[in-house]
């Protein structure tokens, strides 16, 4: 029976194909074992197996399709507006219970742009 020779770069460092990479996050995750050891026990660098970890993490809420649902809110009546008005020189102008309408509207920024 021959083995498969592992495919490495120019470097000397293992190379795996996209499943080969997938499969053994898989095994990883269902081995209960710790990531350290996970890597010890298969000759795996820990820092390119998180690599792997979170681009397949990446990739799965990617493909998550964003759900959206048309949410009503309810009316609700304005009856009156407070409104303070600070001057430069320290004057204020102080609202209360103004009613929301444009007339009045057009009166506070009347008021605001003196």
């Amino acid at each position: 029976m021959q083995t498969k020779d592992p495919k490495t770069d120019k470097l000397g460092r293992v190379r795996y194909s996209k499943s080969e990479r997938r499969g053994l996050v898989l095994k990883y995750q269902k081995s209960g074992m710790s990531q350290t050891a996970f890597c010890e026990a298969h000759g795996l660098i820990c820092s390119t197996f998180s690599g792997w970890r979170q681009r397949m993490r990446i990739r799965k809420t990617a493909k998550t399709p964003t759900m959206f649902a048309e949410v009503e809110l309810p009316v609700t009546e304005v009856h009156g507006i407070d409104a303070e008005v600070v001057y430069p020189d320290g004057r204020i102008l102080r609202l209360r219970n103004v009613p929301a309408d444009g007339a009045h509207a057009a009166f506070i920024r009347e008021v605001v742009s003196c």
